[in-house]
């Protein structure tokens, strides 16, 4: 558990400085099983998050308001693909 928690600490500080083609959207996949109670709150340059469960692990409860979860398996299929990249130009 402590590694799942250094991994979204991780997350949570990545930052994008750059004030022109800064990065907006964060897409997490993960085959974590166990959810610790840590949430995966990026900074706020970071307008939405995708997040990707390769093992159907329900990951909305570490998730705020920005993110999309989706539930998907190795290997990722066209459809798969295309409902990752719908999910990150949905809201632009």
């Amino acid at each position: 558990m402590l590694f799942c928690f250094r991994v979204i600490d991780t997350l949570n500080r990545a930052y994008d400085g750059r004030t022109k083609w800064r990065s907006n959207c964060m897409v997490f996949l993960t085959g974590m099983k166990n959810v610790t109670e840590t949430k995966l709150q990026p900074w706020k340059n970071f307008r939405k998050t995708v997040v990707i469960s390769l093992q159907g692990t329900d990951l909305s409860s570490i998730t705020d308001e920005r993110a999309t979860v989706l539930n998907m398996s190795l290997p990722l299929s066209d459809t798969d693909v295309a409902v990752v990249l719908h999910s990150i130009i949905d809201d632009y």
